[in-house]
């Protein structure tokens, strides 16, 4: 079980299955075949509560995967950017840590026009550095806000897009 209650399940001739918190629907499927999964036969999984990795073990060895999302923090103060602000080269999604489960985070310009918005499972947020219709935003400076739903517990951080 990972921070958002979801089900890691490990099988000897299938892979791992990731399952809803209600266990009815599947989100992912891994493989050797479609995954860096080394074989099909999982002897046994692990879940960094703190990082949200997931740690496989196959009878061929094991494989690391940075499962969404950790623990949710319980104070919401404590954060983290994954990754730095202001990396030129990186493409990937932007995770913001330690929230408290259930946070709206919403990232807006400097002239508080809405970027995208999305609620975090666990203790972890992901924006792919998109706008709400998909595409990449521009270089600049985005606001992020997190709070929870009763609106006591709240943190904001900005995050640097260099394109």
């Amino acid at each position: 079980m990972d921070g958002a209650n979801r089900k890691w399940l490990g099988t000897q001739t299938s892979g791992v299955f990731l399952v809803s918190a209600d266990g009815t629907k599947e989100i992912a499927h891994f493989t050797a075949a479609n995954s860096p999964l080394p074989s099909d036969n999982v002897i046994c999984l692990n879940i960094d509560a703190v990082t949200g990795e997931v740690f496989i073990g196959t009878d061929q060895g094991i494989m690391g995967y940075r499962g969404r999302p950790p623990r949710a923090a319980g104070d919401g103060r404590l954060y983290q950017r994954i990754p730095q602000s202001g990396q030129r080269d990186f493409t990937g999604p932007v995770a913001i840590t330690g929230l408290v489960r259930a946070v709206m985070c919403v990232s807006r310009t400097w002239l508080s026009n809405l970027v995208f918005h999305t609620i975090s499972l666990g203790g972890q947020a992901i924006w792919p550095a998109t706008d709400m219709t998909g595409n990449r935003v521009s270089t600049g400076i985005h606001l992020v806000l997190a709070v929870d739903p009763d609106g006591i517990r709240k943190c904001n951080t900005k995050v640097a897009v260099v394109r």
